[in-house]
């Protein structure tokens, strides 16, 4: 296949990307979305601390950052730069392959690559632009490295690392494809040891920054703090895990925002079997990968894999979003396979057959992701164990008004009855109780979620709103002031407790607390209010 016909295919396999992904453009924000342009960095004069130690995936909040500053706080601009940054990736892409396989078999692996709906998620998810970028540079990175441009393959991993942490293996990554794709001598590597020990410095580097950012983070859903998930009950729940991604990507029906996967403390036979399965499917590509060298990209992907689902505990168990650099690994092992089993025509035809099938697909499900009630209602129906995508089915209704309250109440009962530990649920359910006037019933829930979650702030805070409105002062300030003394930058703690003191005729308490502390970043509004709230 001549390179002017392969990049004109390219071009329209492109273009049908962007085609089944057009639903996406008017999809919505959804969960780390939601409080991305709250974050401090988003405030005017909080560009620095995109930079702060304590903050990992430094290039991604720079992007978004960016788009913030460029149009504002828009979901369409948002997931119009996601598209964009996918449709790039899979270009990029496309170039990798076609110099790895040659014109034919990249054909085949471009075409899974942009149209695969495991993918979705990846794409569609504004936050998952971490995902996105940590993919695109860790491709380039990859491209640069197969062209022996080795300097601009260490650069190029560095920005992947910034993007996202999961981009600290790419040392590892290029490691394996040096001895087992390109059979190069260990002892040749002496002379890659200068580029190989940079990239292995900066993954240091970047590890230590997510471990230390986990520790001094409250509530980072990453490493520490994971209600009842260990290090080693989280390595056998992705026994379980992986298998589901193989699942997906073999059959991509069952797509789920929100994947519920068990995690045992004790021997968990199912998990183990996984876990054996894929020491078993490694062994074989290894020992196969000297006939084929294209089998080392399917341990590739694992290695890519390893970050999320090893021995770290997240939040989520599985995540489809992890699943874009591997589905970029094996990707070109498909193409690889089908160019050898389809001469001649044959493969273009199968891919365009595949082509329809996995657009229709990929279509479909960015078609859900187009509607908060229609993505969470799916959610719902595939994890109905799982109390999140009850709380965020039952916010989605509320647009629909009073009609939906008892549809709503009943989504909240049972999200609390699923999970009665969750804080977050039985605060859901405080401020349902408390917009329709039952008092009563609301604080009984917000004391709950706060004895559950003492060190929330927005739990305390609710709490002692409830508890101010029952003329139980005393018992508000003590919240309002434990919160302060934890965070104090919280808006909400304050500017209550100002009003707390106002009732008691306090002024000069008032004028103490109505100015935040210094390096407190507060928008206009917030100082606004606070100062209204003080009587200023």
């Amino acid at each position: 296949m001549s390179q002017s016909r392969f990049w004109w295919l390219v071009v329209g396999i492109l273009v049908v990307t962007a085609l089944v992904y057009s639903p996406a453009l008017s999809a919505r924000y959804y969960l780390d979305d939601l409080s991305l342009y709250s974050d401090p960095a988003m405030m005017p004069g909080g560009a620095i601390r995109v930079l702060d130690l304590a903050r990992t995936r430094t290039l991604t909040y720079a992007s978004f950052l960016a788009t913030f500053r460029g149009g504002g706080q828009s979901a369409a601009l948002d997931h119009g730069v996601n598209l964009a940054l996918f449709l790039l990736l899979i270009a990029l892409a496309a170039r990798l392959y076609r110099n790895l396989i040659g014109g034919r078999a990249a054909l085949a692996a471009v075409a899974v690559a942009a149209l695969h709906p495991i993918a979705t998620e990846a794409t569609i998810y504004v936050f998952a632009r971490a995902t996105l970028l940590a993919a695109l540079f860790a491709i380039a990175a990859w491209s640069a490295w197969a062209n022996k441009r080795y300097w601009l393959a260490t650069l190029l991993a560095a920005f992947a690392m910034a993007a996202k942490e999961e981009a600290v293996v790419l040392p590892l990554f290029i490691i394996g494809f040096e001895l087992i794709y390109r059979r190069t001598p260990v002892r040749s590597l002496k002379t890659l040891a200068a580029p190989l020990g940079i990239m292995a410095a900066c993954g240091a580097f970047f590890a230590g920054s997510v471990i230390y950012a986990a520790q001094v983070t409250p509530d980072s859903g990453a490493l520490v703090g994971l209600d009842g998930v260990t290090s080693l009950s989280y390595l056998q729940a992705q026994g379980r895990a992986l298998w589901l991604y193989a699942k997906l990507l073999v059959l991509p029906t069952g797509l789920n925002f929100d994947h519920t996967v068990a995690v045992s403390s004790g021997f968990d036979l199912l998990a183990a079997t996984g876990w054996l399965l894929i020491a078993t499917a490694v062994a074989a590509c290894f020992f196969w990968s000297s006939r084929w060298p294209i089998l080392f990209l399917p341990i590739g992907a694992l290695i890519f894999l390893a970050p999320t689902s090893t021995i770290a505990p997240l939040g989520d168990i599985a995540a489809e979003r992890r699943m874009l650099l591997p589905l970029l690994c094996l990707a070109p092992v498909v193409g690889y396979f089908a160019d050898r089993a389809l001469p001649g025509r044959r493969l273009l035809n199968v891919i365009a057959v595949f082509a329809i099938l996995l657009g229709g697909l990929t279509y479909q499900r960015a078609s859900t992701w187009q509607d908060a009630e229609a993505l969470w209602g799916d959610t719902v129906a595939k994890s109905p164990t799982k109390a999140r995508p009850k709380l965020h089915l039952a916010g989605a209704l509320a647009e629909r008004g009073a009609i939906t309250d008892p549809a709503r109440e009943a989504l909240l009962r049972e999200a609390v009855l699923v999970e009665p530990r969750s804080a977050g649920a039985w605060g859901e359910l405080g401020f349902f109780l408390l917009q329709r006037h039952r008092t009563a019933e609301a604080t009984d829930a917000w004391q709950m979620a706060h004895d559950l979650a003492p060190d929330d702030p927005t739990l305390a805070v609710n709490l002692g709103v409830v508890l101010a409105d029952a003329a139980q002062l005393d018992e508000a300030e003590v919240l309002f002031r434990e919160v302060l003394q934890r965070s104090p930058c919280q808006f909400d703690a304050r500017n209550n407790l100002l009003y707390v003191l106002r009732s008691r005729g306090d002024l000069e308490a008032v004028r103490a607390l109505a100015l935040p502390p210094e390096g407190c970043v507060l928008p206009a509004g917030q100082m606004e209010a606070l100062s209204r709230a003080a009587g200023l």
